[in-house]
């Protein structure tokens, strides 16, 4: 139960509270062991120690970390109840994906996205990186921080109208509040003749990047080659041209595209051999490595090698993907993840899901910390029992999310 702290019994208001707990991880700089956070006007005023001054709620046990950061998802699968048939891998997954998306109703799609909205948000993530194929939602001005990735695929150069579609719908997302990006599919769904004009643009307009690397261990052999079971695939869908010779970008070719845009997320980077790894280390000041543990597992029956990207100097960030592949939209479940399979410390995971990912998106200046004059987006975890070291307790399986504050308002859970 949460007291109201100090001889007062009034109740802070929403827009003004001081909230006191046992930690507060600000990310960034040292815990604060039984500490408390400010908030004004959807602000973070102040971060202290022992007893606030003023009225306040008092959390007891509770953990406060900075509203997790979901660097990539497919928000538009978000109303399946369960992920799709992940037997086989990327290769045999991916006409599952297709063919559901035939099947369904063009005018729900936009439902599915506000449904994935209100799932992460219970998860505490505030700020999200979502691949945008379609129509978007009305933003809601206590939705997360959203980046729409447009997506882009093809085979054969863009054509002058496709690319103004493309601006159009940039401008339209831009101009509903959302914060607008690029997001070329994947090496074997996108000529590499289209690459110039899409960085170009995302350069022009300082847009962030996100590209689909290093997905399936088949993916560098096909760029290579243009040959063997992605062929095959593509061919399968009428989409590999039979009229001219499609020219395909290496993993390493797209990173030096990527480099040249203000940010650039690597999305997986499962499979890159050396030389691929060598070439985003080298371009590290604006690129990130976005993983999704487990999509990756189900897909690929192995982790993220988050050990060689942290080697190469290269942030992570983290990930659910869809639903889809993936059984819920829950960061705290991707962290909780790495952190059993032994790939990285539990402060680590959480650097992860917060600082890194507000950098991969972008967003560093306005998520992913808690510090004064940031917005106050809050998430409030509780242990199953008090605890002497928060980093391990967030990451226990029956540690649960309690509360989620954006700009200082609370849009799910409770401070009772």
């Amino acid at each position: 139960m949460a007291r109201s702290g100090c001889s007062a019994v009034i109740r802070p208001r929403a827009e003004c509270l001081r909230i006191r707990c046992r930690w507060i991880l600000p990310i960034g700089r040292p815990a604060l062991e039984s500490g408390w956070i400010g908030i004004s006007g959807g602000i973070v005023t102040s971060l202290g120690q022992g007893i606030p001054p003023g009225p306040f709620i008092d959390l007891e046990d509770a953990i406060i970390v900075p509203g997790f950061v979901n660097a990539h998802t497919h928000l538009e699968f978000s109303n399946l109840q369960s992920p799709l048939d992940t037997s086989g891998g990327l290769l045999a997954w991916i006409p599952r994906v297709v063919a559901m998306r035939r099947q369904r109703d063009p005018h729900t799609v936009c439902d599915a996205i506000t449904k994935g909205i209100e799932e992460s948000l219970a998860a505490g993530v505030t700020a999200i990186g979502d691949i945008v194929t379609t129509e978007y939602p009305t933003k809601k001005s206590t939705d997360p921080q959203i980046v729409c990735l447009q997506e882009v695929l093809g085979l054969s150069p863009l054509s002058a109208s496709r690319i103004q579609t493309m601006r159009t719908r940039l401008a339209s997302l831009r101009s509903a509040g959302y914060r607008v990006g690029i997001s070329p599919h994947a090496p074997y769904s996108l000529s590499w003749t289209n690459s110039h004009s899409l960085c170009t643009e995302a350069s022009k307009h300082s847009m962030v990047m996100a590209m689909h690397l290093g997905e399936g261990p088949l993916e560098e052999e096909f760029t290579k080659t243009s040959s063997g079971p992605w062929k095959d695939l593509l061919q399968q869908y009428d989409v590999w041209p039979l009229d001219r010779v499609v020219r395909l970008g290496t993993a390493a070719d797209w990173i030096m595209r990527l480099s040249k845009a203000p940010r650039g997320m690597i999305v997986h980077g499962t499979f890159f051999d050396d030389v691929t790894l060598g070439q985003a280390s080298r371009r590290r000041k604006t690129l990130c490595v976005v993983v999704c543990p487990r999509t990756t597992n189900r897909l690929s029956d192995r982790l993220p090698p988050i050990q060689r990207f942290l080697a190469a100097g290269l942030r992570v960030a983290l990930g659910t993907d869809s639903r889809a592949s993936n059984p819920d939209l829950s960061i705290l479940r991707e962290i909780e993840l790495l952190v059993s399979s032994g790939l990285v410390s539990p402060k680590q995971a959480i650097s992860m899901a917060t600082h890194n990912g507000a950098w991969a998106l972008g967003l560093e200046r306005t998520c992913g910390i808690l510090a004064p004059g940031r917005p106050a987006d809050v998430v409030v975890l509780q242990p199953e029992k008090k605890t002497g070291e928060p980093y391990s307790a967030i990451v226990d399986p029956s540690t649960i999310v309690r509360a989620v504050l954006r700009k200082g308002r609370l849009v799910s859970g409770s401070l009772d």
